[in-house]
């Protein structure tokens, strides 16, 4: 997850930015959801994703408000279905808020991940 927020810092193409924080999100969901045995269908949406993880870790949802805003960009900005033109505002703005998620997440797993199976 770091290489892709990483590579969405490079805001010299701002919608590939975007992309590779709605990727980090996406890809930190769906770990917490692995993680907590939570079955997920084949999904870009965020705010499914998101309202998943709500079952198994109360309070994720109201962690990770507004990452839903990100959900256009893993399709329409990778495969051009549609002209997504994203500012270098919006694209710092995506960037810094899949950042704050998936550090959330990450401390989330570090907390369970010693604990083995859950319960």
């Amino acid at each position: 997850m770091a290489r892709v927020i990483a590579a969405a810092r490079d805001l010299s193409s701002h919608e590939a930015a975007s992309f590779h924080a709605q990727q980090a999100v996406e890809k930190a969901l769906k770990a917490l959801l692995t993680r907590h045995r939570v079955e997920f269908r084949k999904t870009h949406d965020l705010g499914e994703l998101r309202d998943l993880a709500e079952s198994a870790v109360p309070g994720v949802s109201a962690a990770l408000a507004g990452v839903e805003v990100l959900t256009p960009h893993a399709v329409e900005t990778r495969y051009v279905l549609e002209e997504m033109p994203v500012t270098p505002e919006e694209a710092a703005r995506h960037v810094e808020m899949a950042s704050r998620a998936v550090d959330r997440v990450r401390s989330l797993l570090r907390e369970y991940l010693g604990a083995g199976p859950p319960a």
